[in-house]
C-alpha cells in the first residue's frame, strides 16, 4: 500500500536620537570661599575680612547663539498611494556647536540648553583694575585679552572681541559689527530682490510666493512656488525624474538593443533583444521547446503545476520500520518549484537546523521499502538513505517506560475532573511522574521552565488543541527543562492548533511524544479554508503510524503556499535527550550462556 504523507513507526524522528547638550559656563577666576566676598553684586566696594581686602566686580553675561534648522519627513510612494494629499511633515530643531566650538552636522537633531555664564571679577586695592598679569581677571580683561589672568577660553563666544564660530552681524553685533539692514536704502549685506525688495527692488518676473517658479527659484529656496524637493531613491518617480535620470525610482529604460527582451518588446518588434520569431526556442511562439519551462515561458508551456502539501524535518532523523512492507515507506512531495529559494526554503526531506548550520541535517532510515521525497531526501546528499534497517530488540513504548516509572499497578489519576482541559501540575522535584487513566485533552497552555521535569503517562488517547483559537504555542519547554507524554493509545493534534502565519517557525508543541497507536496531525480541509502550519519541536513517535493530513490549499489560490513551505515542520531538540530523567534511561542487558 502506497502511503501519502504517511510513514509508519517513526522511531528516531527527532531524538534620530535626541542628544541633550548643556553648555554651562565655568567661572574662570573664582574669588575663593564665598565668605570673603560679601559685597552685593554690581558693587565695587571694599570690606575688610580677616585682614584681607576683597572687591567684587560687576557681572558680565555671555549668551550662546543657536541657529534653527528644519528637518522634514517627506512622503514616500506608499504614503502617496494611501493619501494622494500627503504633505511633508517638518519640525524646527535647534542646532548649536559642540563643546569644542565645532558646528554640529545639519542633520543632527539636538535639544540644546543655552545657559548664561557668570564671570566673577575680583581685585585687590593697590593694583590698578584690569592690569594683565596680576593674576586677577577684572575690569575689561577677558580670556581673549588676558589668558594669564582669566584662563584659556573654553568656547568662542559673542563678546570675546572676535567675529568667529559662525557669528554674524545678526547674531553678534558686538564682535562682527552692525549689519546692513533691509530698509536702509542700500542693497548690500547679502540682500537681493528676493529677501529685500525695499532696498534692491522687486525681482523681474516676480518673487518667491508669487505662485510661479522662476527667476532662479527652486524647490530648495522656494517650495511654495516650486514644490517640495524630491530625490532619486525616494521610491517615487517624480520631480522630473525619468528612467534615464533615476532608474532606481522610475525603472530601467526599455529600448530595443539593450540586450534584454522586456517591456512590450517581442520577436516581432525587437529581434535584436528577443531573437528571431523563427527561432524554435523563442518564448512566445506557442511551442514549449528547447530550454523553455513553465517557470521561464508560461505563455508557451503553461502555468506551473502547484505543488502538493509536504512535510519536513529540521536537524533530526526520520525513520519508518514499515511493518506493513509497503513499497513506499516514507513519502513527502518536497517542492521543486522556482518559488522555493534558500535559505528560507530548502528542497529536502531532512534539512539543516533553522540557523542553516552546516551538517546538521539528519538521516532517513527505513526498515523496508523506499523513500519518495521528489528527489530531495537529505540536504547533505539528495538521494541517500538507509534501507533494510531493523528496529531494535526492544520497542520503547508505553509498557517499556511504564515498567521503570515507579507507578503502581493501578495508580491514582492526577487529572481527575480536568480530563478535557488538563492543567500543568505544580512542579514538585520529588514527584515528576504523573498518570491519567483514560483520554486526556490539553487546550490551555503549558510552560515548563528550565530545571523542571514532567513525565506524563496516558492510558488512553492524548488530544492537543487550541481552546481559544488564538494561542499559537500550546506547550513550551524551555532549554534545561523536560516534558514527555507516553501514550498507550493515539496522539491527535487537532486542526485548530497551528500557525496562521504560514511562514512562521514558532513551535506549537515541544517535548517528547510517544504513542503506541498513531500520531495524527488533523486537517480542517479545503472546505474549512485550508490548514494552518504545524511546527513541533522535540521527539515524535507513532509506533503504529504517523498521519500528516494538512494542506495549505483552500481549493483555490491558497494552494500556492505549498510551493515554498512545508505545511508540517518537525524540529529536533537534542537538549531533551540531555535532560531526560533516569526513569527513561533504561540500560539494556543481554544475558546469554558462553563457553
Amino acid at each position: 500500500m502506497k502511503l501519502t504523507k504517511i510513514f509508519k513507526t517513526l522511531f528516531t524522528l527527532i531524538l534620530i536620537a535626541s542628544a541633550f547638550f548643556i553648555f554651562k559656563g565655568d567661572t574662570l577666576a573664582a574669588c575663593g570661599d564665598a565668605a570673603f566676598c560679601d559685597a552685593a553684586p554690581g558693587e565695587c566696594s571694599t570690606t575688610s575680612n580677616g585682614g584681607q581686602t576683597i572687591v567684587i566686580g560687576s557681572f558680565q553675561t555671555v549668551t550662546r547663539e543657536c541657529s534653527e534648522l528644519q528637518n522634514c519627513d517627506y512622503c514616500t510612494s506608499q504614503d502617496l498611494q494611501d493619501n494622494p494629499y500627503c504633505q511633508p511633515v517638518c519640525t524646527t530643531v535647534t542646532e548649536c556647536q559642540d563643546s569644542e566650538g565645532n558646528d554640529l552636522p545639519s542633520d543632527t537633531v539636538v535639544t540644546t540648553t543655552c545657559t548664561d555664564t557668570i564671570w566673577e571679577t575680583c581685585c585687590t586695592p593697590g593694583t590698578p583694575a584690569g592690569t594683565c598679569g596680576d593674576n586677577i581677571c577684572e575690569g575689561t580683561e577677558t580670556c581673549s585679552s588676558c589668558e594669564s589672568d582669566c584662563g584659556a577660553c573654553l568656547v568662542q563666544w559673542c563678546g570675546d572681541g572676535s567675529c568667529n564660530a559662525g557669528e554674524t552681524c545678526d547674531s553678534c553685533a558686538a564682535d562682527c559689527g552692525s549689519c546692513n539692514f533691509c530698509g536702509n536704502n542700500s542693497c548690500d549685506g547679502g540682500e537681493d530682490c528676493n529677501n529685500c525688495a525695499a532696498d534692491c527692488g522687486a525681482c523681474a518676473g516676480g518673487s518667491c510666493g508669487d505662485g510661479s517658479c522662476n527667476n532662479g527659484e527652486w524647490c530648495g529656496d522656494c517650495p511654495g512656488d516650486c514644490g517640495t524637493c524630491t530625490s532619486c531613491g525616494d521610491g517615487s518617480c517624480n520631480g522630473g525624474e525619468t528612467c534615464g535620470t533615476c532608474s532606481t525610482d522610475c525603472g530601467a529604460c526599455v529600448s530595443c538593443g539593450d540586450g534584454s527582451c522586456n517591456g512590450s518588446e517581442n520577436c516581432g518588434t525587437c529581434a535584436t533583444d528577443c531573437g528571431s520569431c523563427a527561432d524554435p526556442s523563442f518564448c512566445g511562439d506557442t511551442t514549449c521547446d528547447a530550454f523553455e519551462t513553465c517557470d521561464t515561458c508560461e505563455s508557451d508551456c503553461g502555468a506551473c503545476a502547484e505543488n502538493a502539501a509536504w512535510f519536513q524535518i529540521s536537524a533530526g532523523h526520520v525513520g519508518s520500520a514499515n511493518a506493513g512492507d509497503a513499497s513506499v515507506a516514507i513519502q513527502s512531495d518536497i517542492t521543486d518549484t522556482a518559488d522555493c529559494v534558500a535559505p528560507a526554503c530548502v528542497r529536502s526531506l531532512s534539512r539543516t537546523d533553522l540557523n542553516n548550520t552546516a551538517l546538521t541535517d539528519g538521516f532517513a532510515v527505513v526498515g523496508s521499502g523506499t523513500i519518495d521525497a521528489n528527489g530531495g531526501i537529505s540536504e547533505r546528499d539528495q538521494n541517500t538513505y538507509s534501507s533494510n534497517t531493523t528496529k531494535s530488540r526492544y520497542q520503547e513504548n508505553y509498557e517499556f517506560f511504564y515498567r521503570n516509572s515507579g507507578l503502581a499497578a493501578n495508580p491514582t489519576g492526577d487529572f481527575t475532573g480536568s480530563e478535557t482541559d488538563a492543567q500543568k501540575p505544580t512542579y514538585n522535584a520529588n514527584d515528576i511522574v504523573y498518570f491519567q487513566s483514560g483520554d486526556l485533552t490539553i487546550q490551555s497552555p503549558w510552560s515548563v521552565a528550565s530545571g523542571e521535569t514532567y513525565v506524563v503517562f496516558v492510558d488512553g488517547n492524548l488530544t492537543l488543541t487550541d481552546g481559544d483559537g488564538a494561542s499559537d504555542q500550546l506547550i513550551d519547554v524551555a532549554d534545561g527543562g523536560f516534558l514527555a507524554f507516553i501514550v498507550s493509545g493515539n496522539i491527535i493534534v487537532n486542526e485548530q492548533l497551528g500557525n496562521s502565519t504560514l511562514a512562521s517557525t514558532t513551535s506549537n508543541v515541544e517535548g517528547v511524544y510517544i504513542a503506541d497507536g498513531t500520531l495524527t496531525i488533523e486537517s480542517r480541509g479545503t472546505a474549512g479554508g485550508g490548514d494552518d502550519r504545524f511546527v513541533g519541536e522535540g521527539v515524535f513517535v507513532g509506533w503504529t503510524g504517523v498521519n500528516l493530513n494538512r494542506d495549505f490549499s483552500d481549493g483555490s489560490t491558497r494552494s500556492l503556499e505549498n510551493n515554498d513551505k512545508a505545511v508540517e515542520l518537525f524540529v529536533y531538540r537534542p537538549d531533551l535527550l540531555v535532560n531526560m530523567p533516569d526513569i527513561m534511561l533504561v540500560p539494556i542487558r543481554i544475558w546469554q550462556e558462553t563457553n
